[in-house]
């Protein structure tokens, strides 16, 4: 039994505000674990002291110990064996069309929490001339070295950095004030990423990071954060929401850019035309 569902055996118990507390909670626990006291207290209109005695009534000390675990417990049920050991227990079949309604759900969720002026300093930012850098860890560096290629056919250079030769922070470590490193990390969060980012921020490197949530610990150093929704029903990640945001904010730099990107692909299309290189 996990927590909600212990909490969830004692309904009958609870004051009418604490019923208003779990019914919140449980209809989203993931954002829910995300909201402070304070926007848990103005949305449902109650006393941060109703909350606190919601909390300790959970069998917790206080509000924070509450919060934490509910954390804790929003980050296990995400990992791939927790997933894949719910729907074996459960029963049940493989449904094809609701995989695509949780994929159509993930570029929804991606587009709707997108803020525009955000996406106007990112592909300012890109297209300012300045050096740029991808910053990665595992099944991430996939989306990062995509997003370099995206950035490569448009004739901007970036340059994707993984942990090739040394630690992170030591690849990281002949950046300059004036680069630009676009971080892409979603669960696990990996330690040597949050380290180099850290490190990153205090040399005033510009950081610009794209996850899967604001609960990412890269987020408090990220001059500009994107959340992009990674739900899926048996992978730990899925990558539609990050590769939309991809495809999103390429297609801005390419519209921005559309003189100088137009010249790039008719040089292109002159090799493609090649029939040394491509079958027509």
């Amino acid at each position: 039994m996990n927590l909600v569902e212990a909490i969830a055996s004692r309904y009958q118990d609870f004051t009418a505000n604490e019923k208003r507390i779990f019914n919140l909670m449980s209809s989203d626990v993931k954002n829910f674990a995300l909201y402070s006291i304070g926007d848990i207290a103005t949305r449902l209109e109650i006393s941060k002291t109703t909350l606190m005695r919601f909390a300790k009534s959970c069998g917790f000390n206080g509000y924070s110990e509450f919060k934490k675990a509910l954390q804790q417990e929003v980050l296990l049920d995400s990992s791939p064996v927790c997933k894949m050991k719910k729907v074996i227990s459960e029963g049940e079949d493989f449904d094809i069309e609701e995989i695509c309604r949780q994929e159509q759900a993930n570029i929804t969720t991606t587009f709707d929490v997108l803020d525009e002026t955000d996406l106007s300093r990112i592909s300012d930012l890109l297209v300012s001339g300045r050096n740029i850098y991808t910053l990665s860890w595992g099944v991430s560096t996939t989306i990062a070295e995509i997003f370099a290629l995206r950035m490569k056919l448009m004739g901007i250079r970036c340059t994707p950095i993984s942990r090739r030769h040394g630690t992170l922070i030591e690849e990281t470590s002949l950046l300059r004030k004036n680069d630009l490193v676009l971080v892409f990390e979603i669960p696990p969060y990996n330690r040597e990423v949050i380290e180099a980012v850290k490190n990153l921020s205090e040399r005033k490197i510009t950081l610009v990071l794209i996850t899967d949530s604001p609960r990412c610990p890269i987020s408090k150093y990220a001059e500009i954060a994107f959340s992009c929704a990674t739900n899926a029903r048996f992978f730990g990640n899925s990558l539609t929401g990050p590769l939309f945001w991809v495809n999103l904010v390429s297609s801005l730099v390419i519209y921005r850019e559309k003189d100088r990107v137009l010249e790039i692909l008719e040089q292109q299309q002159k090799i493609f035309n090649d029939e040394r290189y491509y079958h027509q």
